[in-house]
């Protein structure tokens, strides 16, 4: 007796509320839209609405829930919304906000270079400026290279290493000296230095044949790229 009561429960409970037709899984209550505005309707006689008018916001206040009246009370919304004055929006604080870089400036300055610009004039003007400032930061600089070495320390021994396995010879030397009357090779400004051409790190020697001149910047950017790598890379740019 009591499993064939605990059965008409458990259908009751997975039935449609009007019609008693089994509910599918996303279904709650009602098994369509019909039973649902059938509920709302019942809810609105026993609350007092009895004129039976939808679309209304009347209705919808006192308790239906059709759609004609959800309809109803949504334009209603929309009006009130439209009749309320604008506040004026609160300026957000600059505070943890990342300011977007402005326009570009005028070449040959150190803020074009960090917009970035990296023609010749904002190169120069950025070389002068971090010279500039090594000059005004000395104990810094020096300070910020030594924390460098110390926490580096395998990394600058290796480089000290490889470069003392491969020590510039006589001819080399005297090679180097032709070589500073020679523009850079890669972009043909005054040479500054002497670039390897294979990296020393890459278990390259110091012989003439390995010898180019080359800026400054050049042969900062070049580092230990290879050769076709780096022309590659500068024709990108």
């Amino acid at each position: 007796m009591w499993l064939l009561a605990w059965q008409r429960y458990h259908v009751r409970m997975n039935a449609c509320q009007i019609c008693h037709e089994p509910l599918t899984g996303s279904q709650e209550k009602f098994c369509s839209a019909r039973c649902r505005n059938s509920h709302h309707y019942k809810l609105r006689r026993e609350r007092g609405v009895t004129d039976g008018r939808h679309g209304v916001l009347a209705s919808y206040v006192k308790g239906c829930r059709c759609d004609e009246c959800r309809a109803a009370n949504a334009a209603y919304s929309v009006t009130i919304r439209a009749r309320q004055p604008k506040r004026p929006r609160k300026p957000r604080s600059d505070k943890g906000v990342k300011r977007k870089p402005d326009g570009p400036k005028a070449h040959g300055t150190f803020s074009a270079y960090k917009h970035p610009c990296r023609c010749d004039e904002c190169r120069a003007a950025a070389a002068t400026y971090n010279a500039e400032w090594r000059a005004r930061n000395t104990d810094k600089n020096r300070h910020y290279h030594r924390n460098y070495a110390r926490k580096n320390a395998d990394r600058v021994k290796s480089y000290g290493d490889k470069r003392r396995a491969a020590p510039f010879s006589q001819e080399a030397m005297d090679y180097c000296a032709i070589l500073e009357s020679d523009p850079c090779v890669y972009c043909g400004n005054p040479a500054e230095t002497i670039d390897h051409i294979d990296a020393v790190s890459v278990s390259a020697d110091s012989s003439p044949a390995n010898l180019a001149p080359a800026c400054r910047s050049c042969n900062s950017r070049k580092s230990t790229k290879r050769l076709l790598l780096y022309l590659a890379y500068q024709r990108l740019r």
